[in-house]
């Protein structure tokens, strides 16, 4: 063999070895990466999941830190709550707070109808109680009625609803019947009534939408139960804020011009923002828009002297020889706090229904007699179902306990040329 063919067998051997040294190398070096592969992927060497160390650093602390952010987001809620209250003066809230409730307003009679030639119908409705599906029922009825007189009083269809308190509580659309009163807000108004005045003191009460009215009147809050809690929310506090800001706790109607503006609003005769007007002097129609009763003497000068506000919601007796002693019942655990600050008891004995004050024998007897001879007075009220209907001379009680299963009733006053007729045979009633 030549010397040049052995270096080729020579070559080739060494070549090989080479190849299969590396080759070796090669699949060792594979087998320990799928060795390390195994060992990276085998949890169960690695984690321990039934070890009580590993729930104990993973699921406490998550639950740990689950609960610190609730807590801390209480605490902060709660911390911006009270600032928008006390450091910035409720301006926070300032759009939820009730405006002061007013006691005394004037209309007169000209000016109210004035877009329809001085003329139109104002119509007084008792106690609705929720039942917003009567009011829809009695509303209708006045308005087809007064379309199908003839005579010329009734041609012109200008009609104003004055709803005489306690529109809301008691029945199941409350809510509904506020929210009528927005949407025919431009021939509505309203008097406060006891279960309204109550509703509202129930967030005043508890100090988080206050009102204020006049300084001799102190709402019953006695008189706030569950009942009050569960309307509030019913209604809602935009609505709420409507009646307060709409109603008032009186209305006097006249054909006298009190000033330049067309309604006068008086909340507190004591308070620098509300000036004085001149004093009234009525001629010869003046109607009274009440939810109780208002007395005799508290209707000579309303403006400077304004009713007050217990009276106007609540009242239904009156002492006979103490005018300031009122009461909502007939009984002797009915005080009243009388003017001079003292509680005194009233005595069924010297007790009577307010409305009969206003009859001639009372009037001359208790020294009104110029309320006979000089002005006419019509009182409008509600607030008394157990009587129902009451019309009398200068006194219409309205509520005839459409809640309890009785009608709803209208009484029409036209208003003709300026000036208050009452015909005394308009009521309208549905029933219940």
């Amino acid at each position: 063999m030549s010397s040049n063919s052995y270096e080729s067998i020579q070559s080739v051997k060494t070549n090989r070895d080479v190849y299969n040294t590396i080759y070796n190398n090669s699949l060792h070096s594979n087998d320990e990466a799928q060795d390390e592969d195994e060992q990276e992927i085998d949890f169960d060497s690695e984690y321990d999941y039934g070890n009580k160390d590993f729930l104990g650093k993973s699921y406490h602390k998550r639950l740990i830190i689950t609960v610190m952010i609730i807590l801390c987001s209480v605490i902060f809620g709660a911390v911006f709550y009270f600032i928008g209250i006390y450091v910035m003066g409720g301006d926070i809230l300032n759009c939820f707070k009730f405006p002061d409730l007013m006691t005394y307003r004037h209309i007169n009679v000209q000016e109210f109808f004035a877009d329809s030639n001085n003329s139109g119908h104002l119509v007084f409705i008792g106690d609705v109680h929720g039942e917003y599906y009567k009011l829809l029922e009695l509303t209708e009825k006045v308005e087809s009625l007064l379309s199908t007189k003839n005579d010329h009083v009734q041609k012109n269809l200008d009609i104003r609803y004055v709803l005489l308190g306690d529109f809301v509580s008691k029945g199941p659309y409350s809510k509904e019947v506020v929210q009528w009163m927005q949407k025919n807000d431009a021939k509505v108004e309203c008097i406060f009534g006891n279960h309204e005045v109550t509703t509202l003191s129930y967030k005043s009460f508890h100090k988080k939408v206050p009102f204020s009215t006049e300084p001799n009147f102190i709402a019953n809050t006695n008189k706030i139960k569950n009942t009050h809690r569960k309307l509030y929310r019913k209604i809602g506090l935009k609505n709420l804020k409507y009646v307060a800001e709409k109603c008032s706790a009186m209305i006097h109607f006249s054909d006298e011009k009190l000033s330049k503006n067309k309604n006068l609003f008086y909340r507190d005769i004591n308070t620098e923002k509300n000036k004085k007007p001149h004093k009234i002097s009525p001629k010869k129609n003046n109607i009274f828009a009440v939810h109780a009763g208002i007395l005799p003497n508290e209707a000579v000068d309303p403006v400077n002297n304004p009713p007050k506000i217990k009276n106007l919601i609540s009242m239904k007796f009156v002492d006979k020889s103490n005018w300031e002693l009122t009461s909502s019942s007939k009984t002797l655990d009915s005080p009243f706090m009388s003017s001079s600050s003292t509680i005194e008891p009233l005595k069924s004995g010297k007790l009577i229904k307010w409305w009969k004050l206003w009859n001639d024998k009372n009037l001359s007897k208790y020294g009104l007699k110029s309320m006979l001879s000089e002005n006419k007075y019509t009182i409008f009220y509600g607030h008394a179902a157990a009587q129902g209907l009451n019309i009398r001379k200068r006194t219409r009680g309205m509520d005839s306990g459409c809640v309890t299963g009785g009608q709803l009733s209208a009484y029409v006053v036209n208003i003709v040329d300026g000036k208050i007729v009452d015909e005394h045979a308009n009521v309208i009633s549905v029933q219940c």
